[in-house]
């Protein structure tokens, strides 16, 4: 029984998976794991035994709504929201042993736009810079 469950979640999951597919003209898009359908709806990736590696949004093959990826250890390794293949509002990048921020920058429509804060690994802020519409503020 049990490995009729996981044989089935095997195939219910692969089925989930999305590729992504660049063009000489600059333009990326995600397609089913085939490669033949743009992505739209949720999709996750998996790293061997199903744990999770990656989650997305997609909308017309491309990145819209959370993204979030993951460290082999089930820790968040980055999290990220995109709007039509954009970054569109907070991005952030975590430590891979300890689930502590690592560093957190904002997005506008694609540029860099807002606070962007490092930190060290026990989450103390390290630097802070301002940009405005994708131009660092001195």
């Amino acid at each position: 029984m049990k490995t009729s469950i996981l044989l089935f979640l095997g195939i219910l999951f692969s089925s989930y998976s999305f590729s992504q597919v660049s063009f000489d003209n600059g333009e990326t898009y995600y397609t089913d794991s085939s490669e033949t359908v743009l992505c739209n709806g949720k999709f996750r990736k998996f790293y061997s035994g199903y744990k999770i590696k990656s989650s997305a949004s997609f909308k017309a093959g491309k990145l819209n709504g959370d993204f979030h990826e993951y460290f082999e250890n089930g820790l968040t390794k980055t999290a990220a929201h995109y709007t039509l293949g954009l970054l569109d509002g907070e991005y952030s990048e975590y430590y891979p042993e300890i689930n502590v921020m690592k560093f957190k920058t904002h997005y506008l429509i694609g540029v860099k736009h807002g606070e962007e804060t490092t930190f060290d690994e026990v989450g103390e802020k390290i630097k802070t810079v301002f940009y405005e519409n994708g131009v660092l503020k001195e």
